[in-house]
């Protein structure tokens, strides 16, 4: 028997994974402030080891540096971030607090950053201030953020065709991107070897207090996503 059948309707996505990409309206002013503030730093410290392999890792308190809180970057990552934090609480009607640690990265040819994530947070962000001209690089993919596929034991048995199934993402980002994702998702960042160098500004934020104001019988405003 042949059966009726609509991927549309009969179909539900399970378990999806949101990665949040917003775009800051001024990121061509902002940028060059935070690529001065970014680099002036660098020179003055030796940064930290974390997961970068080579490059440059501050410490992890950039949201408090006094020429940061001069511009507007904490107010729109922390916008970003509740964007966010509504689509995994499917409230839109809500007060919190957050945890946050935040630092500035700078790579430079050969340097990458290992498969890792981020323990005893919630949400995760990069924000790229600067990046570099890879069209000739020799590195697949090079300075691209890479995303591995959450499903545990997807690998096992690969599915035919082009299949969406236990393969990774890589997002391309441009000056200005702020991308937002779970922290426990497994990412990289990937090397390149052209001439160049690469400045981002990542963050977590663990929500510490968190009080929902919807009203019980509120319809879901997320439910187009979740499904």
């Amino acid at each position: 028997m042949e059966l009726d059948f609509d991927s549309r309707e009969d179909v539900r996505a399970a378990f999806p994974t949101p990665i949040g990409r917003f775009r800051l309206p001024n990121a061509a002013e902002l940028n060059p402030v935070l690529e001065k503030i970014v680099l002036e730093r660098e020179r003055a410290d030796g940064g930290i080891q974390k997961s970068n392999i080579g490059g440059w890792h501050s410490g992890t308190d950039l949201h408090e540096w006094p020429e940061v809180q001069q511009t507007d970057f904490v107010e729109s990552m922390q916008s970003a971030l509740t964007r966010m934090i509504a689509l995994g609480a499917r409230s839109d009607r809500f007060d919190f607090q957050c945890r946050l640690t935040s630092w500035a990265n700078v790579n430079r040819g050969g340097a990458a950053n290992a498969v890792h994530n981020h323990s005893l947070s919630h949400w995760s962000g990069v924000y790229y201030v600067k990046i570099g001209h890879y069209d000739e690089d020799e590195f697949p993919r090079a300075g691209g953020l890479t995303f591995i596929d959450p499903r545990g034991g997807i690998n096992m048995y690969k599915h035919p065709g082009n299949s969406l199934f236990g393969e990774s993402m890589t997002l391309m980002p441009a000056p200005g991107d702020l991308v937002i994702f779970p922290s426990w998702l497994y990412h990289l960042v990937r090397p390149f070897r052209t001439d160049t160098y690469r400045i981002s500004i990542a963050f977590n934020a663990a929500i510490v207090d968190f009080k929902d104001q919807r009203p019980a019988n509120a319809p879901d405003p997320f439910a187009n996503f979740w499904g």
